[in-house]
């Protein structure tokens, strides 16, 4: 075993197409903190290389159990520190790149990385209302899509004559956009990249400058 490829209550062994082998090492509780390392196995000499070995350096992170090492298509390293509920993402050169981490009260066995899409069962969801100048300010969402590239926003006099008034991008989990124009009925409808319609909101009344002030409702 080379220098550094001594591990201890090691988790989530995987050999990789080179035949290098991951580990998530544990570690002892004396030790400064938890590893994700890489090992190089010589099977002719029967020897152990050190590749690599990933900590997560602010906090340094010593995981009691559990915890896991997934390396991406790209070359990336997952690793889940497990008993310390922490989700890293490190750059081929070490850097990391993204850092999340659970309820400190709660703890994962494994965090893997998967590409992943939703559409979900229920409508978008839209709220219009005019503002002091009577303009109609409408705001959307839909809660867990995406596929959702722009939104498509209708609106008219009334619910029968929606027309399309404007496509924006999508800023986030809501968007908001407003109409140079007062509008008595609104609706979006959810665009993917290539402008395909994916789902359409239910129709809207816009509402008035005043409702749109909780403390405005509350005195009229």
């Amino acid at each position: 075993m080379g220098p550094g490829t001594n591990t201890k209550w090691q988790h989530d062994g995987r050999v990789l197409a080179n035949g290098d082998v991951t580990l998530f090492d544990d570690g002892d509780p004396g030790e400064p903190q938890s590893r994700a390392v890489t090992i190089a196995l010589d099977l002719t000499s029967h020897q152990a290389r050190l590749v690599s070995a990933l900590t997560h350096r602010n906090p340094s992170l010593l995981a009691a159990s559990q915890g896991n090492m997934q390396t991406l298509a790209n070359g990336n390293t997952v690793v889940g520190y497990g008993g310390i509920p922490y989700i890293s993402e490190y750059g081929k050169d070490g850097s990391l790149l993204f850092d999340a981490h659970l309820p400190v009260s709660m703890i994962f066995y494994r965090a893997l990385r998967f590409p992943w899409s939703a559409q979900p069962s229920s409508p978008p969801a839209l709220v219009a209302n005019l503002n002091n100048v009577s303009e109609t300010t409408v705001h959307m969402s839909w809660n867990g899509a995406t596929g959702v590239a722009s939104w498509r926003v209708l609106a008219g006099k009334s619910r029968g004559s929606l027309e399309p008034v404007a496509t924006i991008p999508r800023t986030g989990f809501e968007t908001a956009t407003v109409l140079p124009s007062r509008y008595g009925f609104a609706a979006v409808a959810a665009l993917d990249q290539a402008g395909h319609v994916l789902a359409t909101s239910q129709t809207v009344p816009v509402g008035t400058y005043a409702s749109s002030f909780p403390a405005a409702r509350r005195s009229g």
